[in-house]
């Protein structure tokens, strides 16, 4: 019975920590980073394929995007992959209805 409610204990701390981490590792943007991201990916937009940029091109946009931040965790590649997912989305949706 001691074994069960010592695993039960170091799985509790575990999850408890990886909750922690996760909630660290949210990124928050201000307007002028998100808008340094999309003159980034504005730029260099031939390099990607299709729109699928290669990991490197991430990191570069968080060094770019970097003398832009203001309040969280400092932005990382996996932060702009997330966020150019959302935005470029968005800039899809809204150029569909620019139909002439």
């Amino acid at each position: 019975m001691n074994s069960i409610l010592a695993v039960v204990a170091v799985y509790t701390q575990l999850v408890t920590l990886l909750v922690a981490s996760m909630a660290q590792d949210r990124a928050s943007w201000n307007d002028a980073e998100v808008e340094s991201l999309v003159d980034f990916f504005w730029e260099i937009r031939s390099k990607g394929e299709g729109g699928n940029f290669k990991d490197d091109f991430y990191r570069a946009a968080a060094d770019h995007i970097a003398p832009e931040w203001t309040s969280g965790p400092v932005k990382v590649g996996k932060h702009c992959k997330s966020k150019w997912a959302s935005v470029s989305l968005f800039f899809l949706f809204l150029s569909s209805f620019d139909q002439d």
